[in-house]
């Protein structure tokens, strides 16, 4: 089973994610942290790392850019894949100009349908 690390302040939006995986069939262990600096201390501490982490830009504590900087700067983190799953369309384009792949920024569905495409991706993603 496959660890992914959902940072997200929203509960809804975990519980329509975690759903999706389920409908899915997907071996997935969806982890959540609802607070960027909670979610470094979980990065950075021991134990055993998620296959994914999954980013909202706005969060309490430390935003998602600054979680992102921080996975590009520290050497053990820097491999570890992550996505922006944001509700923001225009932010998009700002991460784009910032260097991030266009697939590593999901866009939050407005449908289950929706979620369950975003679920199949980022499946894609952990392999």
């Amino acid at each position: 089973m496959k660890t992914l690390l959902m940072l997200e302040d929203n509960p809804g939006d975990v519980a329509l994610l975690e759903e999706a995986f389920l409908e899915l069939g997907e071996d997935v262990r969806l982890e959540h942290v609802a607070d960027g600096t909670e979610a470094l201390s979980r990065l950075s501490g021991p134990g055993p790392l998620p296959a994914l982490v999954v980013v909202d830009l706005n969060l309490p504590g430390c935003g998602g850019r600054e979680i992102l900087g921080a996975l590009r700067a520290d050497p053990a983190l820097r491999g570890l894949p992550a996505v922006i799953l944001s509700g923001s369309r225009w932010e998009r384009e700002a991460m784009l100009a910032e260097g991030l792949p266009p697939s590593h920024y999901l866009v939050k569905p407005d449908t289950f349908a929706g979620y369950l495409e975003v679920a199949r991706i980022l499946a894609g993603f952990m392999g």
